[in-house]
């Protein structure tokens, strides 16, 4: 589905009815329908790791730390960096700093990985054939991170950006919004155990 659906739908929700609405256009109401729009897509992308945000990063071997991409948003939750090669060779993530100090003064035969100021460390340094590193991209919109024409692919559930922008749209007008908000927030759920497989 594409952004031109969901803006559709949500004005047809809300009662307005301009000529050829286009998100990149003039129009006060689609400006301020498409700044919702994407409020509404950077909460939803930020509350699960959806499968279609998942990147695979091909990280060389001999480095002891890489930047982080450009669309990096967290490192998946599950088998999120493991050593290239044969068999399944996890790397595993430290999250403290003081950890990380100690297992970087001690090296062993484990592979440790750490984020820390936009870089992502390995200690020991990465084996000649490389890792790579599973992460949640920014991008919810096919090659960016947000809304600006009609034409864009949404990688997360479409229904979910229309309701979300409908209720925030209903708050910012001070009207009732309470029940869409509620009715948001349960098909929220239903749509993450979906995308999991849970459901």
């Amino acid at each position: 589905m594409s952004a031109e659906t969901v803006l559709n739908n949500v004005l047809l929700q809300i009662g307005l009815d301009p000529p050829s609405p286009q998100l990149s256009g003039d129009d006060y109401d689609i400006r301020q329908i498409g700044a919702l729009m994407n409020a509404a897509g950077e909460d939803i992308a930020g509350r699960a790791e959806w499968s279609g945000l998942y990147r695979d990063w091909s990280v060389p071997g001999g480095l002891t730390q890489v930047d982080l991409p450009r669309d990096f948003q967290k490192m998946a939750s599950r088998g999120a960096a493991r050593l290239n090669g044969k068999g399944f060779r996890p790397i595993r993530l430290v999250v403290a700093p003081e950890q990380w100090t100690f297992l970087t003064a001690r090296p062993s035969a484990q592979p440790y990985c750490h984020l820390a100021q936009g870089k992502l460390r390995f200690s020991p340094p990465l084996p000649v054939e490389g890792a790579t590193i599973r992460y949640v991209s920014t991008q919810w919109v096919e090659g960016k991170a947000g809304i600006t024409q009609n034409g864009d692919r949404l990688k997360i559930p479409e229904r979910l950006v229309e309701k979300a922008t409908v209720w925030r749209w209903r708050r910012q007008k001070g009207l009732a919004y309470d029940d869409m908000l509620a009715e948001f927030e349960a098909d929220l759920v239903a749509d993450i155990k979906a995308d999991r497989g849970e459901g």
